[in-house]
């Protein structure tokens, strides 16, 4: 057992967790959109989004293990399909908000700002479509499917035994809900909020052209 503890937590080990973390911090789709819903909207609502992008998460390291990531980074096909509804997404995502600001903006400006808490929104997201909306971002989008099966495939001995690759998953799941959990617990910190209010409708717009920006970005650029 304690050769096994010992070998478990060696360089393989190690490497998955940092090669995990890198591209977590990483500015990214998942990034921006627990970011954008904590500032726009409120905790919950990023950290709903947070278990959302977690799921996704699961499901890619899933089929890593289970040997189906080696078939999908070997199907050009399911690639560019995952590309162009990833950016597709992305897009959409962006041009709600940039929607969104215009109208949020209206609203802002006839509220009294004197009151203590003056941010009341023309309708706020549901936990289960801020959940929904951080799983189609992190599902949808192939730079994070072919970052986990790199991860498995070149960092992942072929011999790891099922259980190891198992304890992998479920590390990396822990870090991850609590790395984006993290975020929306920072950002919405009441001296972050009282920062914020006066300008959110100008915070959702240039959330909103970044994920638009994201969406182009990924849409012509090589999977690869």
């Amino acid at each position: 057992m304690i050769e096994y503890w010992v070998m478990f937590l060696g360089s393989e080990f190690l490497a998955v967790l940092f090669a995990h973390a890198i591209g977590m911090i990483s500015p990214g789709p998942d990034f921006a959109l627990v970011t954008k819903n904590t500032l726009v909207y409120d905790r919950s609502t990023g950290m709903y989004s947070a278990l959302g992008i977690a799921l996704g998460i699961s499901i890619h390291m899933m089929y890593c293990v289970a040997g189906l990531g080696l078939v999908i980074s070997q199907s050009h096909f399911a690639l560019v399909l995952m590309k162009y509804l990833g950016a597709c997404y992305l897009t959409f995502i962006g041009l709600q908000s940039i929607r969104s600001s215009f109208r949020l903006k209206t609203v802002l400006k006839s509220m009294d700002m004197n009151k203590p808490d003056p941010v009341t929104r023309i309708q706020n997201m549901s936990s289960l479509a801020a959940f929904r909306m951080g799983f189609l971002t992190n599902i949808l989008n192939p730079k994070c499917s072919l970052f986990f099966i790199s991860i498995f495939s070149q960092v992942v001995s072929p011999n790891t035994p099922k259980m190891t690759l198992i304890t992998y998953c479920a590390a990396i799941l822990v870090i991850s809900v609590a790395w984006f959990c993290f975020l929306a617990y920072a950002f919405s910190q009441k001296i972050v909020r009282s920062r914020i209010n006066t300008v959110e409708y100008y915070i959702e717009r240039g959330m909103g052209v970044f994920f638009v920006l994201l969406g182009l970005k990924l849409a012509f650029s090589p999977i690869i």
